[in-house]
């Protein structure tokens, strides 16, 4: 099952969120497999990576896509609901998240993925907060920052090894409805 639908925030954003990735495995391959960021593959992820997670079914529950209309300015995602923070409670994580194309919109398709991931989790899995995880290496300190204009701060999460932001998300009433019978724009 795939949802599919638009939000206008200045301009039209259209989104594709791919809820059973094994039925839409090709198109999930061969757009996560090509994407391209400042000439090299986006975080490394190919082809053979993203079919290998979809076939092992080991952590991606959906895959999400974002673009301006009109345009090559991407935002993608996965997304997973774990308990990698050992609370006994599972939340809702952001993997693989990339901007690419042609960056040419005004609001950052990343900006608008992070929104509407957010409404849907909070309406679906009734959860309060989006946790990702940016890598330590190069462009660490950068990264943190990015996320932390997007509403994210550091959490702690005993157990993991890696580096952990979260996002609280509230319930926006006039933006998207993900309710099960409906997954259009609300007017």
């Amino acid at each position: 099952m795939k949802i599919k639908g638009s939000v206008k925030i200045e301009k039209t954003y259209l989104y594709t969120i791919y809820l059973n990735p094994s039925e839409d495995r090709d198109e999930i391959i061969r757009i996560f497999g090509n994407r391209w960021q400042n000439g090299k593959k986006c975080l490394g992820v190919t082809e053979e990576y993203t079919k290998n997670a979809i076939d092992d079914n080991t952590h991606n529950t959906a895959y999400i896509v974002v673009h301006e209309k009109n345009t090559e300015d991407y935002a993608t995602a996965s997304m997973t609901v774990q308990d990698i923070c050992f609370k006994d409670a599972p939340e809702v994580w952001i993997w693989e998240l990339c901007r690419h194309g042609t960056k040419t919109s005004i609001i950052s398709p990343v900006k608008v993925l992070f929104d509407i991931v957010g409404q849907f989790v909070l309406q679906r899995f009734k959860k309060k907060y989006l946790y990702l995880n940016p890598q330590p290496g190069e462009g660490f300190e950068k990264l943190k920052s990015i996320y932390q204009k997007y509403g994210f701060s550091e959490t702690y999460c005993p157990e993991y090894q890696y580096y952990t932001m979260r996002k609280k998300i509230s319930l926006n009433k006039n933006f998207v409805s993900f309710s099960k019978s409906r997954t259009k724009k609300r007017n």
